[in-house]
């Protein structure tokens, strides 16, 4: 687990760093909030969720283990698996993907066509 956070703490600050260029470029502010996005981690069978909360001055994953959503070890587990990845699936259409285009798709088209 301790190598799997290291890989994410290397790469999630990247990735917000991204958004908040994005942000920038759509002329958001800087305090424009992100929301907190869910990390998955694979060890062997285990399915781990992990969330990551970005704030203007400071980001951190929220737990250390985070939450075990499941395991292809067995036929529950990964139906568990399964379950969880549509509830991920959901939340990034009806939470995460309005924010983007709100706050960085729209805005950015509307810049490219003045």
């Amino acid at each position: 687990m301790r190598e799997a956070q290291s890989q994410l703490l290397h790469w999630l600050p990247r990735h917000i760093a991204k958004l908040r260029e994005l942000l920038a470029r759509a002329g958001k502010p800087e305090s424009t909030p992100i929301p907190v996005l869910p990390v998955l981690v694979v060890q062997g069978h285990e399915w781990r969720c992990l969330y990551y909360e970005d704030q203007s001055t400071k980001a951190r994953l929220l737990s250390r283990t985070g939450c075990t959503i499941g395991s292809t070890g067995t036929v529950v587990g990964a139906y568990a698996v399964v379950a969880a990845l549509q509830y991920l699936m959901d939340w990034s259409e009806q939470e995460y993907r309005p924010w983007f285009n709100e706050n960085i798709l729209q805005p950015l088209l509307a810049k490219a066509q003045l």
